[in-house]
């Protein structure tokens, strides 16, 4: 509890490897999801530290995740060159996006849920319909990019492994 200044530790045992990435649900305070170099995304009750579900179909590292705004959809993104987009609820792979050459560094959804960005070591960043996983948009930058992040109004900024930010 931030606001009260309080922590809790507790340990979730679940993940056959490092887990690289955590990202909190906006819709409830009670659940998280994790990835791990163990290619699953689980998502965890963190207020009893139970394994809710387990999102198995990546086929290697899972670098980020990243929740829909209703908490009913989790975005990954993977070394296998891929973003998944996943059921909160059933653990279902809803769509498989496809279009980078290299590792998928980041992925986030934007506020108002409708589109996802990627970006990637292949030095894209990309824009993606989240319904359809159609490709929008694609820029390039001059080195592989490492996270990025989208604000409510769709202003976009990207890191880059040259130490540029985009």
């Amino acid at each position: 509890d931030v606001e009260a200044g309080a922590c809790r530790m507790q340990i979730a045992d679940g993940h056959n490897g490092a887990v690289t990435t955590v990202c909190c649900s906006p819709a409830s305070e009670r659940y998280a999801a994790s990835g791990s170099i163990d290619g699953t995304i689980r998502v965890w009750d963190i207020i009893d530290g139970r394994e809710e579900r387990v999102l198995a179909g990546h086929a290697s590292a899972v670098w980020a995740v990243s929740y829909a705004p209703d908490g009913s959809v989790v975005a990954s993104s993977s070394s296998d060159k891929t973003v998944r987009l996943w059921s909160v609820a059933t653990g279902e792979a809803l769509c498989v996006v496809r279009g980078h050459s290299k590792l998928v560094a980041d992925v986030k959804i934007t506020a108002d849920g409708s589109k996802l960005l990627s970006c990637s070591a292949d030095r894209t960043v990309r824009l993606w319909d989240i319904c359809t996983g159609e490709q929008l948009a694609c820029a390039e930058g001059d080195g592989a990019f490492t996270a990025v992040s989208v604000g409510d109004d769709y202003v976009v900024a990207v890191g880059c492994a040259t130490g540029e930010l985009y």
